[in-house]
């Protein structure tokens, strides 16, 4: 296994072009080494994406959307649609500049709701992890097309797509800031991890490994037991309790239940499971200075 001494030698590794492109070379010195040179522009980006300022954050939302959201539709899209319209008695449909432009919208709105949705999380108070593992989840995810659940793996996306972007799941995001975590400095690596690992560093197969590792849960009955976890307990327990449990909750993460218990009490309803017993995780309630700061349930 790999060893990296901080989350900026990580990114150097991944993406070895990285410390050459002119945006992170920006407000640097001939001096500066390459873990130099990601630091400054990560602290940039951290910076730029304060949401104190929401029409700073919309602006940005705006670029991105120029950047990574569909332009123009594939003539195999329309073709599709043409197909599809004829298959349903509609006859041989015309689709006239008019209606490709609709198409065109709507799928567009799709998209800029889903990268919506990454942004959003991954600039809120609720995805505790350094800005360094951001980068990494966000530069991984934009590369992901449609998950292909028939052969495990995921369609690459490029300006083409029409699919939405990758859906959230925090606990698998979680997963993978403990696995790469790990390598960082000198830690222990767990037999779960070290099989993570194994299948490589970049978010694609982490993340492909993680989701196809969670299990789901048949809940067969609403009855159930609250259960607090108090500031600064040990949060091993608590994250132990969500483990494989398919919530799709952040503090299924170790790195992430514990930063969160170290700022408030932390209170899980659990169902039973197939053996009758309270382990069924399906409400969780965050506190942050003794007020709820967030509130997930599972579905």
């Amino acid at each position: 296994m790999k060893s990296y001494k901080s989350g900026e030698h990580f990114l150097s590794e991944i993406y070895p072009n990285m410390q050459h492109e002119e945006i992170v070379n920006n407000h640097t010195t001939k001096s500066d080494t390459k873990e130099d040179k990601i630091r400054k522009y990560l602290k940039r980006l951290e910076n730029a994406h304060d949401n104190s300022n929401e029409h700073k954050i919309q602006l940005l939302k705006e670029l991105y959307y120029q950047k990574y959201i569909i332009k123009e539709l594939p003539d195999s899209y329309i073709e599709l649609q043409k197909r599809i319209l004829k298959e349903q008695g509609y006859g041989n449909i015309t689709i006239n500049d008019k209606m490709r432009q609709e198409l065109l919208k709507s799928i567009q709105k799709d998209q800029k709701d889903s990268l919506d949705l990454w942004i959003d999380y991954l600039i809120s108070e609720d995805a505790m992890y350094p800005t360094w593992f951001k980068y990494y989840v966000f530069n991984g995810m934009i590369t992901l097309g449609k998950y292909d659940k028939e052969n495990n793996r995921f369609q690459k996306r490029d300006e083409k797509t029409i699919e939405k972007f990758l859906e959230i799941n925090r606990e698998v995001i979680a997963n993978v800031y403990d696995a790469i975590s790990k390598e960082i400095g000198k830690n222990e690596i767990t037999d779960e991890v070290k099989e993570a690992l194994e299948q490589g560093e970049s978010f694609k197969k982490l993340y492909l490994h993680f989701l196809r590792n969670n299990k789901k849960i048949n809940y067969t009955c609403n009855e159930g037991i609250w259960k607090k976890y108090e500031r600064g307990t040990d949060s091993k327990i608590l994250c132990d309790s969500l483990q494989g449990k398919n919530t799709g909750w952040c503090t299924a993460g170790y790195g992430t239940a514990k930063a969160q218990l170290s700022q408030g009490d932390f209170y899980v309803y659990y169902t039973k499971d197939e053996l009758g017993e309270y382990k069924n995780p399906r409400i969780a309630i965050r506190m942050e200075n003794n007020k709820i700061a967030e509130v997930r349930g599972i579905a």
